[in-house]
C-alpha cells in the first residue's frame, strides 16, 4: 500500500496555491523540471515541490501560451 509522509497537491490545488491556472501549472511541471507522480491515474506534486517552486524567482511577463 502507498503510504508517505509528505503532502501531496494535485493539479488544481498547486493552481490555487500558486495564483495560476491549471494550464500553467501543466506549463510550470514541464518547464521547470518540477518531480510528479501519478496516484490513480490522478498526477500529484510532493510538498517538497511545491516549496521549491514557491522560492524560486518568477519571471516577470506573460508566458507564452502553449496548452
Amino acid at each position: 500500500m502507498f503510504e508517505s509522509k509528505e503532502r501531496y497537491y494535485s493539479v488544481r490545488e498547486l493552481a490555487r496555491r500558486l495564483g495560476v491556472s491549471k494550464c500553467r501549472v501543466h506549463q510550470i511541471i514541464r518547464d521547470r523540471n518540477v518531480r510528479t507522480e501519478r496516484i490513480a491515474n490522478i498526477l500529484v506534486i510532493p510538498e517538497s515541490e511545491v516549496q521549491r517552486l514557491e522560492r524560486e524567482e518568477r519571471r516577470p511577463g506573460r508566458p507564452k501560451s502553449r496548452c
